[in-house]
């Protein structure tokens, strides 16, 4: 048996499987049950699995949960075997020898949770598959019935959704021929249900809409920018380019290239994250040897924005641009020098007020800090953009004791406290980083949700809106991000606004 569960963000999957493993428990086929989940949601799944359903899972995320587990079981007995409800996280299964041990005996049932991170990436002309897609066919070989879940299981390359399709069905898995004759195929491993599609009964009997309708995504464009700061920009945009050319045809090109993206879209975030952009870069240049870059699989994850934890992020980010450095001393010293000038023009803007930030708070005033019991959720990519919204925060009277922040390297614990804190009425701003935006329902708390940067990801940018446009939420979701009209997230922006369009 397979399925594929894709309903949108927030219409309940993880409920959903639950009652598809209380059907197979009563047909006598579901006395096994693993749940292989992202680590950061394995708190909330054996809450929902316990509060809904009773069923009660040992947690195995990590080596040590898997050495408290055997010191609960007799000598000689394997947890993985003893166990017969367990649940882990996708990162610590995928490795070799811990999927070796764990699907040793078979599963009557798997369930994967966010199952878009097993199936093939890269594009259609550089596909590949990562430890999370070949742990994909183990979990196939190894269970009785697989349960896939995700409300993302397009990212807009079909060789990626086929091979979702390809774990629950693999005669079905081809999307050749006729439409008609595709869509039929899909609609036979697939369920996917959309928040349009769910009605209810309004007082009066006439049937509405169950879920409010999103207002159209606002945009707050940040045009008040100083000559100094127009002239970072436009250093950076320019510095990147060169950069990038006078690498082509180099070992380092690729590299190099990605280096300069990262430069770019920490530009974009906030004018902190790019001075520790341009400062990182800087002592990589005056280092007598550059540092080793990152595996390619590393670089993978990073580039496929894969499920990899903050710290992993930043330090790969950050080994990119150590290493991402050309062989030639003369170029490195044409580089050092654009470098040291547009680091000179942010030591001279130090002084002046962040303009996003400023955009930002002004909007806050107007549209939560003047509405009583409003709240919003703003999102950031990056810590340093994070930490400067702390320091801008801090500084202003109305929103100094009255914001909370959820980032990753947290303890369920601590996530737990943090959230409880944006829950109280004095609390009306959460900071949030990308480790908040998956397995976290904030729509009874708030309906305004803020990008502080455009994700380049589309899955991502829904992930993050899917916080507070989910089941529960009675008000209409408000979302906004923040932009730059005159630069290059305007052309990111067109390219992901059609990427969502061919998702669609």
């Amino acid at each position: 048996r397979g399925l594929l569960i894709a309903d949108d963000v927030g219409l309940g999957k993880t409920i959903e499987a639950g009652i598809c493993m209380l059907e197979l428990i009563a047909r006598g086929v579901g006395r096994r049950i693993l749940l292989v989940v992202p680590p950061g949601l394995i708190p909330q799944w054996l809450d929902e699995m316990w509060e809904k359903f009773s069923l009660e899972f040992q947690s195995i995320e990590n080596s040590a949960a898997l050495d408290r587990a055997q010191e609960a079981v007799s000598e000689g007995l394997q947890p993985w075997a003893y166990f017969n409800h367990a649940i882990t996280s996708t990162e610590y299964l995928k490795r070799r020898d811990v999927y070796a041990a764990a699907l040793a005996h078979p599963w009557d049932v798997i369930v994967v949770d966010e199952a878009h991170y097993i199936s093939e990436s890269g594009t259609p002309a550089n596909p590949y598959s990562t430890a999370r897609t070949k742990l994909g066919s183990k979990l196939r070989e190894a269970s009785r019935t697989l349960i896939l879940l995700t409300a993302t299981p397009h990212n807009g390359y079909r060789h990626s959704f086929r091979s979702l399709l390809e774990l629950v069905e693999p005669a079905e898995a081809t999307l050749r021929g006729r439409t008609d004759d595709v869509r039929r195929r899909i609609e036979r491993t697939m369920v996917r249900r959309l928040k349009s599609q769910i009605v209810k009964k309004s007082p009066e009997g006439a049937m509405m809409p169950a879920f409010p309708v999103r207002e159209p995504v606002g945009r707050i464009e940040v045009t008040n920018l100083t000559p100094e700061e127009r002239e970072i920009f436009r250093l950076v945009t320019d510095y990147c380019a060169k950069t990038i050319k006078s690498a082509e045809g180099s070992d380092e090109a690729d590299l190099i290239s990605f280096a300069m993206q990262i430069v770019k879209k920490r530009m974009l975030s906030s004018r902190a994250a790019l001075k520790q952009t341009v400062e990182n870069r800087l002592k990589a240049l005056a280092a007598r040897q550059p540092e080793d870059p990152p595996k390619r699989s590393e670089l993978r994850e990073l580039q496929s924005d894969l499920p990899i934890t903050e710290t992993q992020a930043e330090r790969t980010s950050l080994r990119v641009l150590r290493a991402a450095l050309s062989r030639d001393a003369r170029r490195r010293n044409t580089e050092k020098r654009q470098l040291q000038t547009i680091q000179r023009l942010l030591d001279r803007v130090a002084v002046q007020p962040d303009h996003k930030i400023t955009a930002l708070i002004a909007d806050l005033e107007r549209d939560v800090l003047a509405v009583p019991c409003e709240k919003a959720i703003v999102f950031t990519e990056y810590r340093d953009t994070l930490a400067s919204l702390r320091e801008a925060f801090q500084a202003h009277a109305g929103l100094r004791d009255a914001f909370a922040e959820l980032t990753g390297g947290l303890s369920p614990r601590q996530r737990r406290q943090r959230i409880v804190r944006f829950q109280d009425a004095t609390c009306r701003i959460l900071l949030a980083t990308d480790a908040a935006s998956e397995g976290l329902n904030l729509q009874e708390q708030c309906c305004r949700l803020y990008h502080m940067e455009l994700p380049w990801n589309p899955n991502r940018l829904e992930q993050r809106n899917g916080r507070i446009d989910r089941h529960g939420q009675i008000r209409r979701p408000i979302i906004r991000y923040l932009f730059y009209p005159e630069w290059p997230e305007d052309r990111v922006l067109d390219r992901l606004v059609q990427r969502i369009s061919a998702i669609h």
